[in-house]
């Protein structure tokens, strides 16, 4: 891995192990997986730490079944630590349950940030990610990414725009229109009368998805 300078943050200063994450995202996991990390400052400690919110259990269970699996995969490739910036640091996962609710992912998240201090939380439950625990990473600027929502239930849900985003909070997955469009090819290849009715949960995903828009 090549090393260089580390990066400086707005007020010239070197920047921290949180000024990092908050510029380069999962720049660690990039590194571990293979992907060029070409600048990351001295962390103020010896070992990342890397929150993961999942559903380990309740009634969106399948979409966490895989989550042990893939760690342990994950924390062999980085049983020996990152070599960043010249030195080493040890990599601690912390695997939360949220028990698919969107009150007990605000409880846990919670404990990510605040308690355990987290410099960074991933989460396979973008359902119910956006709301308490998006606004609690971005006041404590602590980066938190989310998946496995259509994008507009969790951009649009929290009042994004397109020309402003948010400062530590991250999302992607496909969009409502994406899955639209691929449902709608697959419909037009068999004769029907051309009516389909849906029905949505009352939640960002299921909003998202029934905007007319």
């Amino acid at each position: 891995m090549r090393n260089i300078n580390p990066p400086r943050n707005s007020k010239g200063r070197r920047a921290s192990r949180r000024d990092v994450l908050r510029m380069g995202g999962a720049a660690g996991l990039a590194a571990a997986t293979g992907f060029p990390l070409v600048g990351v400052a001295r962390a103020d400690s010896a070992t990342l730490k890397i929150g993961y919110i999942s559903c380990m259990s309740g009634p969106r269970t399948d979409f966490g079944a895989a989550t042990p699996w893939v760690l342990d995969r994950i924390k062999a490739t980085v049983k020996d630590g990152l070599k960043i910036g010249g030195k080493n640091y040890a990599v601690e996962f912390i695997l939360k349950d949220n028990q698919s609710d969107a009150n007990q992912t605000n409880v846990v998240a919670k404990e990510l940030i605040l308690g355990e201090k987290c410099d960074l939380v991933l989460t396979d439950d973008g359902e119910n990610i956006a709301g308490a625990a998006d606004e609690l990473a971005d006041a404590r600027g602590v980066p938190l990414i989310s998946t496995l929502s259509p994008w507009e239930a969790w951009f649009f849900g929290r009042h994004g725009s397109p020309d402003k985003g948010f400062p530590f909070t991250f999302h992607y997955c496909i969009g409502a229109g994406d899955v639209f469009n691929l449902y709608a090819n697959m419909w037009n290849t068999v004769k029907t009368n051309k009516v389909v009715g849906t029905m949505y949960m009352d939640s960002p995903a299921g909003r998202g998805f029934s905007d007319p828009q």
